[in-house]
């Protein structure tokens, strides 16, 4: 699943996140050819209008590659949450059904966050926003439903026989537009004994049921008769008013025997308001500060994990913000025993002297997520014991660890500088880590110490085996071994070893090695024969 709260492009330059995501008029034509260098008009007669695109394209420009990138981030039933608000919600929804497509559209909920509304609005004081679900693909009916809790099982399922809890729905359909006149299939009679037995077969001395109205308008049933026939032990007749009703028992746990509800559209509870998550970040940086304003509250965040999160799965927020997101999945995870998992993406925006946060000693925004994430993993740790193993761990994206060949050479001398650095022989690994790190991540391990697991074999010498294998097969060997210091003969020898081990459970290893490993005369040798005994033993080699 994924989660975002992009900025709402309001134009409003004193929130701490770049807000303003719109192009003056002059740059607009500029950049669009309507005027030259001069900034003489080279088309005439062009409309200044607020829909000629200028306003909005920006913030769209800017998002249209992060969600293109987002949907192939997604697993195939995998999903997305986008928050909005009314500045381009219209806008939004256009994008969204070109990079996802139209028929994976799952919901626009109406959020009641701010219910004193905005007294600064021009016309109406809105106190609204939107949040859009997309999937990547086309999903079964009832994936995006949730749990329901014991409280509201026993108050709306208050019957109760061997199968759980029920409540007696009415067979008969109850809109009147569908009926025996265009539903001819579903207009059939049960026939109910004097002691309220029920069949669709006829019965001696039973009175023939049709789902007729009390003004004669003939009606139709929600099942069909081969549905009747198959589930009758499901359905009860009842006299109302001296005549017999047929009701259908709805269970409260569905098919996999969860107690689940079908989620509304409109949420308006007081802990999704924006001020419940207001005074939860307050709280928990310990000060009426505001650090960041305006965070999303923690219950609107656990009900769309809730909907779209299982509880084994990997979320992903690209505005992170204040961390609401990494948040929420420790407080679920809490509360159900889940095991979910969170990457918080944040740039470095700077926040200015004016606000809060910097007077608090921040001096960029992520720096106030990385510290409310390590916040409440202390929080969770000591209400729940060290067992609780909650972690965090901190990437940058940096520059590639391996020479990059660079497309956008224009001059020779670039060319001859790029074929310099190409030649240099690179003897020295500055953080072995960072590299392991990327060598990891190329191998579609996942992150280092989020997907992937990783422990050493150390050998003499000081040199070290690195073994790699993804969370979820901690019981398992592993799979992908990286040497990053000098080669040794003993290398071989225990890759022997664990090949020997891994063929008891029909695993292909593979091993990756820098070229810079091999030194000295005989490096070219060393390489060579390692090629050939890692061949006859199946394992495939990749050098760097």
């Amino acid at each position: 699943m994924i989660y975002i709260d992009p900025p709402y492009n309001t134009g409003n330059d004193s929130f701490i996140y770049p807000d303003n995501y719109k192009t003056s008029r002059k740059a607009y034509d500029k950049e669009a050819g309507i005027r030259d260098e001069n900034g003489n008009l080279k088309i005439r007669f062009q409309k200044n209008t607020k829909e000629s695109g200028h306003y909005h394209s920006a913030w769209l420009s800017m998002l249209y590659p992060r969600l293109f990138l987002a949907r192939n981030l997604l697993r195939d039933d995998g999903v997305i949450f986008i928050s909005i608000n009314d500045n381009e919600q219209a806008n939004l929804k256009l994008l969204c059904d070109e990079i996802f497509g139209e028929e994976n559209f799952l919901c626009q909920i109406t959020l009641l966050c701010n219910p004193k509304g905005r007294s600064q609005d021009k016309y109406v004081a809105n106190c609204h926003e939107y949040i859009f679900g997309y999937s990547k693909n086309s999903l079964k009916k009832g994936m995006l439903n949730i749990l329901k809790g014991q409280d509201e099982v026993e108050k709306n399922y208050r019957l109760h026989d061997t199968y759980g809890h029920y409540r007696e729905l009415e067979l008969r359909n109850t809109h009147r537009e569908f009926g025996k006149h265009n539903r001819k299939n579903l207009y059939y009679p049960f026939f109910v004994t004097s002691e309220g037995l029920i069949s669709v077969e006829k019965l001696q001395d039973a009175e023939s049921i049709y789902p007729d109205w009390e003004d004669g308008f003939e009606g139709c049933w929600t099942w069909g008769i081969e549905k009747a026939k198959e589930e009758i032990n499901k359905l009860v007749a009842k006299k109302v008013s001296g005549k017999w009703k047929i009701y259908r028992k709805n269970y409260a746990k569905n098919e996999d025997g969860e107690v689940t509800k079908q989620v509304k559209s409109i949420w308006v509870e007081k802990s999704f308001h924006t001020e419940k998550g207001q005074a939860s970040l307050n709280n928990l940086f310990g000060n009426r500060a505001k650090v960041f304003q305006f965070p999303k509250s923690i219950e609107t965040l656990i009900q769309l994990l809730q909907m779209g999160a299982d509880k084994d799965s990997l979320v992903l927020d690209f505005f992170a913000g204040s961390g609401t997101l990494a948040h929420a999945v420790m407080a679920l995870n809490a509360e159900d025993g889940g095991k979910r998992r969170s990457i918080s993406v944040q740039l470095p925006e700077q926040i200015e002297e004016k606000h809060e946060a910097y007077k608090a000693g921040y001096r960029f925004i992520s720096e106030i997520t990385r510290e409310r994430i390590e916040k409440v993993i202390k929080k969770f740790s000591q209400e729940k014991g060290e067992s609780e193993n909650l972690t965090c761990v901190d990437f940058k994206l940096t520059k590639s660890n391996f020479k990059q060949w660079r497309t956008e050479i224009e001059t020779q001398e670039e060319l001859e500088k790029q074929l310099e650095m190409l030649a240099e022989e690179n003897t020295e690994i500055s953080n072995p880590l960072n590299l392991l790190s990327e060598i990891v991540l190329k191998a579609g391990y996942g992150l280092l110490h989020v997907d992937a697991l990783h422990h050493e074999e150390p050998l003499s010498d000081g040199n070290i085996l690195h073994c790699i294998k993804r969370r979820g097969e901690e019981g398992k060997l592993p799979e992908l071994f990286i040497c990053l210091t000098p080669y040794a003969p003993e290398i071989l020898q225990k890759l022997r070893q664990i090949k020997y081990a891994l063929d008891e459970e029909a695993l292909s290893p593979r091993f990756v090695i820098l070229d810079q490993c091999f030194e000295g005369k005989k490096s070219d040798e060393q390489l060579a024969n390692l090629k050939l005994e890692l061949e006859d033993l199946g394992v495939e080699l990749e050098i760097l």
